[in-house]
């Protein structure tokens, strides 16, 4: 129970985010460990999504949290597709989720990720 209130709090708190997360705008990662740690939380919330476990949409919330703390990668884009999914499915809300899904398409083209596009 205490998770689903954890997620409701990040679903609002993000979607208040959604204008400082604009990729074009913002700066890229250039911190190699900090790189790493977002491929493993990239890994990591592809478990949490098999298992059907709801740990999986705060792997997103907290990629976000760090791509507009600290820049973006190429796995930031799953952390923003992952809000848009989950703002989506929570709260109905096409519109935020297509925002974030157009963020994470963008993110994409600006790292050249190649092996990002097949998610």
């Amino acid at each position: 129970v205490a998770i689903v209130f954890d997620i409701l709090g990040n679903i609002w708190s993000i979607k208040s985010k959604l204008k400082k997360c604009v990729p074009s705008k913002m700066k890229r990662m250039d911190d190699m460990p900090r790189e790493q740690l977002m491929e493993m939380m990239k890994r990591l919330n592809v478990c949490f999504f098999i298992n059907k476990d709801m740990r999986y949409s705060l792997t997103g919330f907290r990629s976000v949290d760090w791509a507009i703390k600290y820049g973006y990668c190429g796995s930031t884009a799953v952390g923003f597709s992952q809000v848009g999914v989950v703002i989506n499915a929570v709260l109905n809300d096409l519109d935020t989720a297509t925002k974030y899904g157009e963020r994470a398409i963008e993110i994409i083209e600006l790292t050249n990720c190649e092996r990002l596009k097949s998610y």
